[in-house]
């Protein structure tokens, strides 16, 4: 059976890999019970990360997968981030996104990383690569996802419940416009708020 809301899964990169585009692709294509939803956000040299936050593939996203490196090529006189450095930041913003670093360096694993693959390699080679690597991340990914969504949707059935938190806690889980002007402090009680609710139910 087919979720009612896709997952959005989107793939941001200054250079999108064609075979790792091509395997996100086919991954999404084959959770049919999913409705898994691949797209790709390619960043200039001309971007910063203030105009990321502000993309709203990026802020609507359930999935993001961002390179490593994705701003070391930036402009030399601007501040500089990695991905994994970014990922911190969009998980303050967005704390329901659920973000992947792919990465070509040495690999902490509690970052959420994953080896690109390297080299010259055809798609076979990849695939088999990134079935071992990435598919098992996205899939988790996609159950925290599943959870976090169901646990929402009881939340909104219950009796004697404060409706205004509960939608405010939905809102920010959907990356809606609306919350755009949350202070960190706001997100953060909304985040606790919400493990506050579900450990009482």
């Amino acid at each position: 059976m087919m979720c009612e809301q896709p997952i959005k899964l989107v793939y941001v990169d200054d250079r999108i890999d064609a075979i790792l585009s091509r395997y996100l692709d086919e991954f999404s294509s084959q959770q049919v019970d999913l409705n898994l939803n691949y797209q790709e956000v390619p960043f200039s040299k001309e971007d910063t990360y203030e105009e990321l936050l502000r993309n709203e593939l990026v802020r609507t996203a359930n999935i993001l997968l961002i390179d490593s490196r994705l701003f070391e090529e930036a402009d030399a006189g601007k501040e500089k981030f990695t991905g994994e450095e970014f990922r911190i930041i969009l998980s303050r913003m967005f704390p329901y996104i659920e973000v992947v670093v792919i990465s070509q360096n040495a690999l902490d694993v509690s970052w959420s990383c994953v080896e690109k693959c390297k080299g010259n390699r055809n798609y076979a080679q990849a695939k088999v690569h990134y079935d071992g690597k990435l598919k098992a991340t996205l899939e988790e990914k996609v159950k925290i996802i599943r959870e976090t969504r169901m646990l929402i949707a009881r939340l909104e059935n219950r009796e004697n419940i404060d409706r205004a938190l509960v939608e405010k806690i939905r809102n920010l889980a959907d990356g809606t416009d609306e919350y755009d002007e949350l202070k960190v402090s706001d997100i953060d009680r909304l985040v606790q708020a919400f493990n506050d609710l579900v450990s009482k139910g």
